[in-house]
């Protein structure tokens, strides 16, 4: 996790006020004539976490942004009551803000050139993995073990 945390609160109260994020994308451009366009077009539509293999991402997944979320606006935004702010919190909160048009320069995406994010993108969170669902998001686990396949 981030180190930013609230220093004048002993170690057990402190409040963690940053996450880092990935957004990876499975590729759009890729020509129907090329081994690697069926693959990508089923993890756009189907979004199933069986799919999303070391393999898979390697040949279809290209990073999209990244940079750190401030949980102070996740609580706010998404009605956080608590300090330990949900995975589900900051994934609705990333999602809204990676919807084109417009560019959010806190996570470096840039919406004039890059597609909102949608079902078969991976979130990533402190390097957490979550795969973008037709509604909602899935788990897929630690992001390196993705990047390289399991040990």
């Amino acid at each position: 996790m981030n180190q930013d945390h609230i220093d004048d609160a002993p170690a057990d109260e402190q409040i963690q006020n940053t996450v880092d994020v990935e957004i990876f994308q499975a590729d759009w451009t890729i020509e129907p004539e090329d081994d690697d366009f069926e693959l990508a077009r089923d993890i756009r539509a189907f979004a199933d976490v069986d799919v999303v293999t070391p393999d898979a991402f390697e040949r279809v997944y290209r990073h999209a942004c990244s940079g750190a979320i401030d949980l102070e606006a996740v609580r706010e935004h998404e009605s956080v009551d608590t300090d330990d702010v949900p995975d589900i919190a900051i994934l609705e909160h990333i999602y809204r803000r990676c919807q084109g048009g417009h560019i959010d320069r806190e996570i470096g995406y840039d919406g004039s050139e890059m597609c909102s994010l949608s079902a078969g993108d991976i979130v990533a969170i402190d390097g957490d993995a979550h795969l973008c669902a037709r509604i909602g998001f899935d788990q897929l686990g630690d992001l390196e073990e993705l990047r390289r396949g399991s040990p």
